[in-house]
């Protein structure tokens, strides 16, 4: 029978955390239970700010809940970029993304979570929105062509 030997020069790799993607009250409670990152966005469940606010929330009174400090949670908020180098530039793209949206009868891109501008005016959006749904840092994820 041969025995296990333990290498214990090499550090053990710490584990990968648990993330959450909610899209229901019902994900957001297992979430509370069980996540180390808590990873909102816009979406169907979450379209607006108000709805975020909601969700997260919903989760602080799940962890309560369950018994888990609010500090061992993570809440992130996931948004789309348009970085452009010119503010003239982001204005205009932004005047687009708003008139595309009013033809198609949707909310206003912007408040969906999609911000455009200089590297230095998405970093305040971000803090902004971030700061009004009450997640503790926000994740961005480039659009085509950023």
């Amino acid at each position: 029978m041969s025995s296990l030997v333990l290498d214990r020069t090499r550090p053990v790799p710490a584990p990968a955390p648990v993330v959450f993607r909610p899209s229901s009250a019902v994900a957001v409670a297992l979430a509370a239970a069980r996540a180390d990152v808590v990873r909102l966005e816009f979406s169907a469940a979450w379209p607006d700010i108000a709805a975020l606010r909601g969700a997260v929330s919903l989760l602080h009174e799940e962890l309560a809940a369950v018994g888990r400090p609010r500090a061992q949670v993570r809440v992130e908020l996931a948004v789309e970029v348009i970085v452009v180098a010119d503010p003239r530039v982001a204005a205009a793209t932004r005047t687009r993304f708003e008139m595309l949206d009013a033809l198609s009868g949707v909310a206003p891109h912007v408040g969906r979570g999609s911000l455009v501008g200089t590297a230095d005016q998405v970093r305040a959006q971000a803090q902004r929105l971030a700061r009004q749904v009450g997640a503790d840092a926000v994740v961005t994820v480039p659009l085509a062509g950023t």
